[in-house]
């Protein structure tokens, strides 16, 4: 009896899923700070540059701290901007998500599992896919449709139409779920 209970437990507890951490908030703080400090640094160098060039006192010398200022600026433009920009607009959108996961009012409910959707759409920044999940309303006294939406950088997770879920979620957005009933 109690190995059999043993094993309903190790199965309840595999099927909870919990999709955001705090490891993945700090890595997206981590990457918001490196580009500050990155683009923080190209600032610094480029006035310091130019305060440079303008205490020389031969003009013979000043134009290589000018053609420094335009290869520089170039370069960052080119290259820099273009990789970094999107890696630090992606981090500013997942960290103030996460950010306003922890402190928004999330919501549990039970509903019914009914299928998944092909489309993607964007919620709050933050790319997703789609399910959709049948819920009982108790004033209305029927049963309605409700999308709910899975970041894109996770699958869907393993749900079979008909199973009985309990989901959390924040803005629509799926944050944990359990697997009550299968049918």
């Amino acid at each position: 009896g109690r190995f059999l209970f043993f094993l309903k437990y190790v199965y309840m507890i595999s099927i909870y899923n919990k999709n955001y951490t705090d490891k993945e908030k700090k890595i997206y703080l981590k990457m918001h700070r490196n580009y500050i400090i990155l683009l923080c640094i190209f600032i610094i160098t480029n006035v310091a540059s130019f305060v440079m060039s303008l205490f020389q006192s031969f003009r013979d010398y000043r134009y290589i701290f000018e053609i420094y200022n335009i290869l520089t600026s170039l370069a960052f433009g080119f290259f820099s901007l273009p990789f970094l920009d999107i890696k630090h607009k992606q981090s500013k959108i997942y960290y103030t998500f996460l950010c306003d996961k922890d402190e928004g009012l999330k919501e549990d409910f039970v509903c019914i599992f009914n299928d998944f959707k092909e489309e993607k759409v964007t919620k709050n920044g933050v790319k997703c896919k789609v399910f959709i999940v049948n819920i009982f309303n108790e004033v209305k006294q029927r049963n309605y449709e409700r999308e709910v939406y899975v970041d894109d950088l996770f699958d869907f997770p393993p749900f079979i139409k008909g199973q009985t879920l309990n989901l959390v979620t924040y803005a629509n957005i799926l944050l944990e779920y359990e697997i009550i009933y299968n049918p």
